[in-house]
């Protein structure tokens, strides 16, 4: 029967009944009423619905039956029947009862005669029946107890749940089908009830006829006389299981991500995440790692159990039989697939079909193996390992809402293991290079000539790094500092090759020492950038401004960088304005990012195409304009080039540290998307002039 046919049904039995029935608010405001109502207020066939009840009986409110009223409504209390005068001499009895809808209110004539009275029981019945007919059409369970406790009706809803007869459920009680666990808490809280008359309401797992368990939250109130004493508890119990599951899921989560982000030992933090995964969400949990040495090999990480006793079989089952990673299904097939794998009910053949010899299905048998779900553990698309979760209870079966518990906590233990062996890497690299480091200064010391000099460059180059020691990425500046030294060298000592100090070069060995010189500046300008990288991060970048010539800086860049182009067979052709002096800056940042906006445009530019310069006033502005030919940058990478660690076609490294040097000395960056003829881009940036003096 359709939920509208129920409630016409219903409402069609209400309407017959011969006793005054209205359902109020907590306001007083009527929500139904029969038509017995109206003829008791003297307004017959009239429709009360929205009306105030207490302006029907104004003669009512200050009488001992009205008193009796308010209080039921207003404490929301059941009261049962009570008989009051009224003024016109009528005897009225009536009874109130609290449900979620509002208060159903009952007023009976006492004072008819006889016939009438048969009518009014008549009505009673009815009423009984509409009453039975309401416990059976709700979805909720719907259950009555004497004053004792004791279960005297049950609704279809609790017979269907439980598969029991009404006589079975009332003989047996509560008892037999709540969780072991949640019965202590039930019985201290109904036994409070019934000796206070408070209201009870207990959460609790109820075991449905299949065997699972579902969690419930169970209430019950008294119904009282009209001397206030019980005489009926009404109860319900509403499965609330998916809100109940979802919550746990939640702080389960939340927990395991705090126990991850505690420590960056991942095996200790694997065997929380297991400790704290049982019971939660499963009776056995395990996780097991590819070998990083071995890439077919299995390295089982943690297992926990719920049982200690059964713990001890999970490890001799895994040591006598250890993972086959052949198997076609489970943790190997799992990790191969990349895709997790649910078996939401083991049946006892599938254990013979798996197992390798009686023994291990002896073993498996004794685990009591009901539901599995084997999840992959990957991080930046690799498969790290996978984490098993195997329901051990009776009636306990993963579903699709278990399988997004446990690929969330994969991701997140994934996540955990990638962070702790990037963190392993990056230390073992740290140690690689300082020892690199270390082995470099030893050949600089006994090859140099100037033993010397080199000291006070290096010493000088320390004392500069430990001013700078303040900043977080103290492995940057390192790698920045070890770089500079032997670069300075280099370009020293092709400095002295330029000037003859071990004789006249010829002029092909003079190129290429240039060329040597040129590449050994652009190195050392993005060391720079990386030193400037690791300011900003300390938050301690400042700038070391000075008077410069725009256009002498720039053409003193033009001159480091010119074997560059001629190795690479291009064209450079410049505007460089005369009237440019007297500008405020710091002068080697600006060379740097000029630099790095040439080298990048070089970069960029095949053998035989054209590298366009100009530097020019415009307005209140000095502006810097690079064109190059070849390569043109796709729009949407326009953007990307000046992202810090971005490489798109060359090395862009050099572009966030230049942007922000523009930006520190009050000027702009960017890249035209949309150059003019031959192709290429054309990147630009601006530093404020001075004006121009008024003739």
């Amino acid at each position: 029967m359709s939920v509208p046919e129920t409630e016409a049904r219903l409402t069609a039995c209400l309407d017959r009944a011969a006793d005054a029935l209205a359902l109020v608010d907590a306001g007083w405001q009527i929500l139904y009423a029969n038509p017995a109502l109206a003829r008791l207020a003297g307004r017959p066939g009239a429709d009360l619905h929205g009306e105030s009840f207490w302006p029907l009986f104004p003669d009512w409110v200050d009488l001992p039956l009205g008193t009796a009223l308010r209080r039921a409504v207003d404490g929301h209390a059941a009261t049962e029947v009570g008989s009051h005068q009224v003024p016109d001499g009528r005897w009225i009895e009536f009874s109130a009862v609290p449900s979620d809808c509002g208060v159903l209110v009952t007023l009976r004539d006492a004072s008819t005669d006889t016939s009438e009275r048969k009518q009014i029981e008549e009505a009673l019945r009815n009423s009984e029946e509409a009453h039975r007919f309401l416990t059976e059409s709700v979805p909720n369970q719907v259950w009555t107890s004497r004053p004792d406790g004791q279960l005297d009706h049950v609704n279809r809803q609790i017979l269907e749940y439980f598969d029991k007869t009404s006589e079975a459920m009332l003989g047996e009680g509560w008892q037999h089908v709540i969780h072991p666990a949640d019965l202590s808490e039930c019985i201290t809280r109904w036994t409070h009830s019934l000796t206070t008359g408070d209201p009870y309401e207990v959460e609790f797992r109820l075991r449905r006829v299949d065997g699972e368990y579902r969690w419930h939250i169970g209430r019950a109130r008294a119904l009282r006389d009209g001397d206030g004493d019980i005489v009926r508890w009404f109860g319900t119990n509403t499965d609330i299981d998916e809100h109940k599951r979802i919550g746990q899921a939640q702080r389960f989560i939340i927990e395991a991500s705090n126990v991850l982000a505690a420590s960056l030992d991942y095996e200790a933090m694997l065997a929380s995440v297991a400790r704290l995964a049982v019971p939660e969400i499963a009776d056995w949990c395990a996780v097991d790692l590819l070998d990083p040495e071995d890439p077919t090999r299995l390295r089982r990480v943690t297992v926990a159990h719920i049982d200690p006793a059964k713990m001890a079989l999970a490890h001799e089952l895994h040591r006598r039989y250890p993972i086959d990673m052949n198997a076609q299904t489970g943790v190997p097939q799992v990790i191969r697939s990349g895709k997790p794998e649910v078996i939401e009910v083991i049946e006892d053949w599938m254990l013979v079909q798996g197992c390798r010899g009686a023994d291990e299905l002896r073993i498996a048998r004794e685990l009591g193996l009901t539901s599995s779900m084997v999840v992959p553990l990957t991080a930046r698309a690799r498969t790290l390992g996978a984490i098993s979760l195997v329901a051990a209870e009776p009636g306990r079966h993963f579903d699709q809402d278990d399988l997004q518990i446990a690929e969330a906590l994969a991701l997140r233990c994934a996540v955990a293991i990638d962070n702790a062996i990037l963190l392993r890497q990056a230390q073992e690299a740290e140690q690689d290079l300082r020892r690199l480091n270390e082995d470099l200064e030893r050949r600089v010391a006994e090859r140099t000539a100037d033993v010397k000099k080199a000291k006070e460059r290096v010493e000088e180059a320390n004392v500069r790094l430990k001013e700078l020691d303040t900043m977080k990425d103290e492995f940057l500046g390192a790698l920045s500092y070890q770089l500079a030294s032997p670069i300075n060298a280099v370009i020293g000592y092709t400095d002295l090759l330029l000037e003859g100090a071990v004789g006249q070069l010829r002029e092909e060995q003079r190129c290429y020492v240039r060329r040597i010189t040129a590449s050994s500046k652009v190195l050392l300008s993005l060391v720079h950038d990386l030193l400037d990288m690791s300011r900003i991060s300390a938050g301690k970048f400042n700038l070391d401004r000075e008077t410069l010539d725009p256009g002498a800086l720039a053409r003193e860049v033009l001159d480091f960088l010119e074997p560059l182009t001629e190795m690479q067979g291009l064209r450079v052709v410049s505007r460089i304005s005369d009237d440019l002096r007297g500008v405020q800056g710091d002068a080697q940042r600006l060379e740097q990012v000029l630099a790095n906006v040439l080298h990048n445009a070089i970069q960029l530019t095949s053998s035989g195409g054209l590298l366009r310069l100009s530097v020019e006033r415009a307005g209140d502005l000095i502006r810097f304009e690079v064109h190059h030919t070849g390569t043109t940058l796709a729009p949407e990478d326009l953007e990307k080039i000046f992202r810090r660690y971005t490489r798109l076609g060359g090395a862009w490294l050099g572009l966030s540290i230049a942007r922000r040097i523009v930006e520190t000395h009050g000027g702009t960056m960017g890249v035209d998307p949309h150059a003019s003829g031959g192709g290429g881009n054309t990147f630009w940036f601006t530093i404020p002039a001075p004006a121009r003096p008024v003739v």
